[in-house]
């Protein structure tokens, strides 16, 4: 038994001692939604700033309850729509962003929170991240020259 002690951490034994002697405790762990994005950050490259990011994100449900999103919030001069605000187990949504560029240059980085009943992630956040160029228009400027000669 004394080498057993020193094997496992003492967490993972009182979690072992838990599932052995009080498999009722175990069970009323699960039963709770799971938020998953695969790709929460969506890289729009260069683009011009007189143009508008648009991005759908998949919102999954990796969970064994339904996830709830209660409520969203998304960045100045942006629109935000949600899919559905309730995601069974297994399932899941999608949430679309547009985001104009017009006025903006440089780097630009705006993020968007999903608030849920996940315990672990009650605050879910997305990102739009890219480079806003300022669109130049390629004015040609014609000079006349006097060259003097009659």
């Amino acid at each position: 038994m004394a080498n057993i002690r020193h094997a496992i951490p003492r967490i993972a034994r009182q979690a072992l001692i838990v599932t052995l002697f009080y498999p009722g405790i175990v069970g009323k762990v699960s039963g709770t939604p799971t938020i998953v994005c695969e790709t929460p950050v969506y890289e729009f490259g260069v683009m011009g700033n007189t143009g508008t990011v648009e991005h759908t994100y998949t919102i999954w449900n990796r969970g064994d309850s339904p996830l709830e999103i209660n409520r969203f919030t998304s960045c100045c001069g942006s629109t935000a729509r949600l899919g559905s605000k309730t995601i069974a187990p297994g399932t899941n949504t999608t949430f679309h962003v547009q985001l104009p560029l017009k006025g903006r240059q440089n780097e630009v980085r705006k993020a968007f929170y999903l608030g849920t009943n996940d315990p672990l992630k009650p605050y879910y956040q997305l990102l739009l991240r890219g480079t806003a160029e300022p669109v130049v228009t390629n004015m040609e400027t014609y000079i006349q020259v006097d060259s003097g000669a009659k």
